[in-house]
């Protein structure tokens, strides 16, 4: 789903539109935060504006990306010295395994990434907002071979025994993929639609007759004129191809889409 998540927004416009949607409704006007004491505003300010980190360009970018894939992994790296976070990003086509309690689904322990390169994929313990000890026994035991460093994970649109996240396009992944084509058929029928044919009829005389006639009597041009008597027809005929029929289809599926 991440691949075909990444290739709608990549190329359907109406998936691209939907997410920014998402986007812009969480994000649009920016975020501000308030800390009460001088010192954590500091802290979470010197956070904020870490070059690394840079949520004044990047918040936008972060929330776009967890509705497209449904996961964000966020490996966090602390400075020994002052203490500094910095915040790493995981692909979460990278994302093997997230490995929950095994006596509680809910509490999430840590992330395992994929084996690269010959080398074993790494294990990062998800950060709880919580110091307190939250794992069962056996869950306790199972995070501390979590040995990798930290993440932050964070998922939408998953169940209670559903660790992984899922892309907000998933319920119409097929139905963008469908309007798409619905719409480039409609663009292909473009020059049908605009197109005619010259339909000459004329009265008394065999098909042979007829045959000889066409032969002197080529389409005419644009601007030119055509004489003939009362036994001779000419009309510009074209195309019925249910254009409103195909606009109310198209309605539909978009309405669908969007629903």
């Amino acid at each position: 789903m991440i691949e075909i998540a990444h290739w709608l927004v990549e190329t359907n416009p109406l998936a691209r539109s939907i997410i920014r949607k998402f986007r812009d409704f969480l994000a649009g006007e920016g975020i501000s935060w308030v800390a009460k004491n001088e010192k954590v505003e500091a802290v979470i300010q010197k956070f904020w504006d870490d070059p690394v980190n840079n949520f004044n360009r990047k918040l936008a970018q972060k929330i776009q990306q967890l509705f497209k894939f449904g996961e964000q992994c966020y490996p966090a790296f602390t400075s020994e010295n002052a203490g500094n976070v910095r915040l790493g990003y995981v692909d979460p086509a990278n994302i093997a395994e997230v490995i929950t309690d095994p006596e509680n689904c809910e509490v999430l322990l840590g992330v395992r990434l994929k084996s690269k390169g010959g080398k074993k994929g790494k294990r990062y313990k998800v950060i709880w907002d919580t110091d307190e000890e939250i794992a069962s026994p056996a869950g306790a035991v199972l995070r501390e071979t979590f040995t990798d460093g930290e993440c932050f994970y964070f998922a939408i649109n998953n169940d209670s025994n559903s660790a992984r996240g899922r892309s907000e396009l998933l319920p119409s992944a097929d139905h963008l993929d469908a309007y798409e084509n619905f719409i480039f058929d409609r663009l292909d029928m473009r020059s049908l639609v605009n197109s005619f044919i010259w339909d000459t009829t004329i009265e008394g005389k065999t098909q042979e007759e007829i045959n000889d006639l066409a032969k002197t009597m080529p389409p005419p041009k644009r601007g030119s004129e055509f004489f003939h008597n009362e036994r001779v027809k000419r009309e510009a005929v074209t195309p019925d191809l249910k254009a409103d029929d195909a606009s109310a289809d198209a309605r539909l599926a978009k309405n669908h889409i969007l629903a």
